[in-house]
């Protein structure tokens, strides 16, 4: 047992174990810019159309509801906004 140094007003207490974690073998990654990139879009890709669907539903919905007046487009962006924060709050407590 050893005493370590902290940013707290207490000493923090390090115990060793006698139970050494596994060793992972080191993941192959590579280096350059490019697959650094690829790699980027491979995961960025989903999201982003995901994205620009909802920005097209958004297009279509405001169209289609034009004719009806100032109060169905304020209804219509009303419930837009309440749908992307019910997206956030998905997002944030799940992951």
């Amino acid at each position: 047992m050893r005493i370590c140094r902290s940013l707290f007003p207490f000493p923090c207490v390090a115990f060793r174990s006698k139970v050494s974690a596994p060793r992972l073998a080191p993941l192959a990654h590579s280096t350059s810019a490019a697959a650094s990139l690829r790699e980027a879009f491979q995961l960025s890709w989903p999201i982003t159309l995901s994205l620009l669907l909802h920005a097209g539903y958004r297009v279509n919905d405001q169209f289609w509801i034009a004719d009806l007046g100032a109060d169905a487009q304020a209804a219509m962006g009303l419930t837009t906004f309440l749908l992307i924060l019910n997206f956030a709050f998905i997002s944030i407590f799940t992951s």
